[in-house]
């Protein structure tokens, strides 16, 4: 009996630590048809991408952008609402993309509509949306590295289209990492004892948010500007903290 009830505890214990994937299949019918095609299928690959994705960690499923119903056992209802991708009434319709990452990602969302990119993507159905820098299953984060060629598909010597763009942008969101890395630092290691330098670390923080509101414009000038703001109170408040 004793073990019995060890076990309980530790069932209970291990349970908020099990997996989006985990979590979503006990309920989801759209998990537990996907992860059973083979991973060599485009549905089956997709998922395969999913599972290991933030999105899954945080039992974001399928339904969520793609539509359909989730808790029906029948494939024809559970599909019911899907379309293709290439269909104006799909949520990931090429022009519907933003507005359905828009949904959870608001604020993310509102500073992307301010941008020449979305205004180009709406007036031509042409150019980038949240899944040209984020990926639509892995939900990756861009990393300075893979930046360049990210945006040297539009912005190249032969289109003419502002080709200094990619080189510019690699270099700023080198500056966002590096400088989020150093507040992130000063942040913990800094004087918590003290409410003004704890007051002058969030506020940073509160900066480097702004920041990458900016980003989302893709207003590299603001941007630009912001780096350099708070990379000064930085080296000014470690220069303290000696």
């Amino acid at each position: 009996m004793r073990k019995r009830v060890c076990a309980a505890w530790a069932c209970l214990f291990l349970l908020p630590f099990l997996s989006g994937v985990e979590a979503a299949q006990s309920e989801n019918s759209c998990v537990n048809c996907h992860r059973d095609l083979p991973a060599n299928t485009f549905i089956g690959a997709k998922y395969q991408s999913w599972k290991e994705s933030l999105h899954a960690r945080e039992m974001i499923t399928c339904d969520r952008c793609h539509g359909g119903n989730p808790s029906a056992a029948q494939k024809e209802t559970a599909h019911t609402g899907v379309y293709n991708s290439g269909n104006s009434s799909s949520r990931i319709y090429y022009k519907n993309v933003p507005g359905t990452c828009g949904a959870c990602h608001r604020r993310d969302y509102n500073f992307f509509t301010r941008s020449a990119h979305y205004a180009f993507l709406e007036k031509t159905g042409a150019g980038p949306t949240c899944v040209t820098c984020h990926e639509s299953h892995s939900t990756r984060i861009i990393s300075p590295q893979q930046l360049p060629a990210t945006c040297e598909q539009c912005h190249n010597e032969r289109r003419g289209i502002k080709p200094q763009v990619p080189a510019q942008a690699q270099i700023l969101l080198l500056a966002i990492d590096e400088t989020s890395l150093l507040a992130r630092v000063g942040r913990e290691q800094g004087s918590k004892s003290d409410p003004k330098r704890i007051k002058e670390w969030r506020e940073i923080s509160g900066l480097m948010g702004t920041i990458r509101d900016e980003w989302h414009a893709f207003n590299l000038g603001q941007v630009q500007k912001g780096i350099f703001q708070v990379y000064d109170r930085i080296k000014r408040l470690l220069l303290q903290e000696k």
